[in-house]
């Protein structure tokens, strides 16, 4: 009766099959607990990992909002003292307490007041458009309403009008050379303040007199 020979492939296939199948085994055995330690939420093996771009990565923390090139200047500090707004501008020359101010068209505020018949109004009026026009240094037409008024404020007694318009119209003769003239409207001024009681205009118009040469003791008529 013949016999089976245990050598040669067949020999080996034998021997190493047990091996197989406890290799087998094992392996079965680990993929079964990483399993259940993957069900149970362990973070040591991810059977199924994700692509690096689809994992969810933790949000960025929020950061300070940066003012845009296009939103405009930045704000002003907080400490730059305001701007202050322009004063309105005020003219108090020859006004009487109470009386408003002069309007800007000063030609116009005559033709009223001449309208209304009101003599001082007309007199401080005509004051204002001459220290107006010597600011422009119109001196013609500064000489012809300071002389329309030196008559009406003469007429009606409006002596602080009157001695301002000599004041002025001393010092337009002074400029034209005419020194004899400055000092008679120097002359007058300086008694009309005094008139006024006002010693300290009246002196200084008397100093004035004194360093031009006027003399101070003169009589004069109005003129």
């Amino acid at each position: 009766m013949p016999t089976l020979g245990l050598d040669g492939p067949i020999a080996w296939l034998i021997t190493s099959l047990p091996l197989v199948l406890l290799l087998a085994a094992m392996f079965a055995i680990v993929k079964a607990r990483w399993r259940s330690e993957a069900t149970g939420g362990a973070a040591t093996y991810d059977p199924d990992p994700q692509p690096p771009a689809e994992r969810a990565w933790p949000a960025a923390p929020p950061q300070a909002a940066r003012p845009s090139a296009r939103s405009g200047p930045p704000p002003v500090p907080q400490t730059a003292a305001p701007v202050p707004p322009p004063a309105a501008a005020t003219d108090a020359r020859s006004r009487a307490p109470g009386e408003p101010a002069a309007p800007a068209n000063l030609h116009d505020a005559i033709r009223q007041a001449e309208e209304a018949r009101d003599p001082m109004r007309i007199a401080r009026l005509l004051l204002e458009r001459a220290l107006a026009a010597l600011a422009a240094s119109d001196l013609a037409a500064a000489g012809r309403d300071l002389r329309r008024a030196t008559l009406i404020a003469a007429e009606h007694g409006y002596r602080d009008i009157h001695a301002r318009c000599r004041l002025e119209l001393a010092g337009l003769a002074e400029a034209d050379g005419d020194l004899i003239t400055a000092c008679e409207h120097w002359h007058m001024a300086r008694d009309l303040y005094r008139e006024e009681r006002a010693t300290a205009l009246a002196d200084d118009i008397e100093s004035r007199m004194r360093r031009n040469g006027c003399p101070t003791d003169w009589v004069l008529t109005q003129f």
